[in-house]
């Protein structure tokens, strides 16, 4: 269905954010404004079953996560202390993908220009289009197999994911118009079949993609080491055939690649994170052959990224505190490693951050009472340089301790003077 001229207008005009401007009390202004909106569908009808995702943007167009608000009944939503910047609102229709009215997950743009700022912004957002089918395997239906959907030019690294009933079938909703892959997974591991091609055309339409799992499914033997050392982590590592683009993400225990199977024959890509202080790499897998295990050796990360170390200490006491999270994040806003301060206070945090995506900052946590005491959380500090290969000495980090309640007096009450006894006389006979 064509979208009609005069809707386009009133979409146009609806989704530009309003500001309202509170009003300030005396000389002192608000430090933070708020985003108030609604969420509805084309024809108006509030949605209920929606979360609202705030992402600031910087200047250089990248997206950073901030919090997220689920909508009332009514569709209304609320977000509060937001400071001054650019953002991109992401309405998401929570319902399960199988549900053939799902809506399309809906961006839009907003400014809070000015402290104590109100905006309102609204989310249009109109039912999707989906994939259904039958995924089938030698042995039977693909009782609860996987299917992916990957849309031609997403830059965002979204994926629309579903399993299939006991009968195989699937029903994959709330996807935008376009062009997709679809991949499938057995749930045993056993199959597997070719990637899929498939073309949505028109909002709440389907079309349908059918598999047939007739080809047994290979896997790999071998491990993973940081320095030469069997890993202590147990990172997730993403597995994709350089031939169709297939991808499978697995978590490696201690670097075993015995639970890297399931995989459709082909030679492989395997990425591999930054872990255990070094960073991450990319290797080459031999071919993997149908139904057979493939072995690939040792895959040693080599190259150590940029590390920072300090001391946490009691800003009045200034004794070392034990058992104080830390972690490092970079210049994304994403946390990258995080550790516990020995007991003499000390840590080295860092390693695994990509070249480039510093400056790093770091924030402390003393989630629990230290000695019975609290302390304050300190956020976002630095911005620090790190240097591959190095460690950048941070000096002493001091925390406050959180004011203990002052407890309220009591008054203890006057006590009660007893009555004197009354003296009696005995009257003789």
């Amino acid at each position: 269905m064509t979208t009609s001229r005069p809707w386009r207008i009133l979409l146009a005009l609806t989704l530009l954010p309003v500001v309202v401007m509170s009003g300030l009390s005396g000389a002192a202004a608000a430090t933070t404004g708020t985003i108030q909106g609604t969420a509805v569908d084309r024809e108006g009808t509030r949605l209920s079953r929606v979360t609202v995702r705030l992402f600031s943007v910087d200047a250089s167009g990248s997206w950073a996560y901030r919090t997220s608000v689920k909508a009332s009944s009514r569709g209304d939503f609320e977000l509060a202390e937001v400071q001054p910047g650019r953002y991109v609102l992401q309405f998401v229709d929570t319902r399960p993908s199988w549900d053939k009215t799902k809506h399309v997950t809906t961006d839009v743009k907003a400014t809070v220009p000015d402290t104590g700022a109100t905006v309102r912004v609204n989310g249009f957002m109109a039912r999707g289009a989906y994939l259904y089918g039958t995924v089938r395997t030698r042995k039977g239906p693909g009782r609860s197999a996987l299917v992916r959907a990957v849309r031609d030019g997403d830059t965002t690294g979204t994926v629309y994911s579903v399993r299939a009933d006991r009968s195989g079938g699937y029903c994959l909703a709330g996807l935008p118009k376009g062009r997709y892959t679809v991949f499938v997974y057995d749930a045993a591991k056993t199959w597997s079949a070719k990637p899929r091609r498939a073309r949505l055309t028109r909002l709440g339409k389907g079309t349908g993609v059918g598999f047939a799992m007739n080809t047994r499914a290979g896997r790999y033997s071998g491990r993973i080491r940081a320095g030469g050392i069997s890993l202590s982590e147990s990172p997730f590592v993403t597995a994709v055939n350089r031939s169709t683009g297939q991808f499978y993400v697995i978590q490696v225990f201690s670097g075993n690649l015995v639970s890297l199977r399931g995989l459709a024959p082909g030679r492989y890509s395997l990425k591999v994170p930054g872990v255990d202080h070094y960073l991450g790499r990319t290797f080459s897998l031999p071919a993997l052959r149908a139904g057979r295990t493939t072995a690939a050796g040792y895959l040693d990360l080599t190259r150590q990224g940029g590390m920072l170390s300090g001391q946490v200490v009691d800003a009045g006491t200034k004794k070392p505190l034990p058992g104080v999270e830390v972690t490092v994040y970079d210049k994304y806003d994403h946390p990258f490693d995080t550790v516990r301060t020995n007991a003499a206070g000390w840590f080295t945090v860092g390693g695994s951050i990509p070249d480039g995506d510093d400056p790093a900052s770091l924030t402390i946590r003393a989630r629990n009472p230290i000695d019975e005491v609290r302390y304050v959380e300190r956020n976002h500090l630095g911005p620090y340089v790190l240097t591959a290969g190095s460690t950048a000495q941070v000096g002493t980090i001091a925390l406050t301790r959180v004011p203990s309640p002052t407890p309220t007096p009591t008054t203890s009450p006057t006590p009660t003077a007893s009555p004197t006894p009354t003296a009696t006389t005995s009257v003789s006979p």
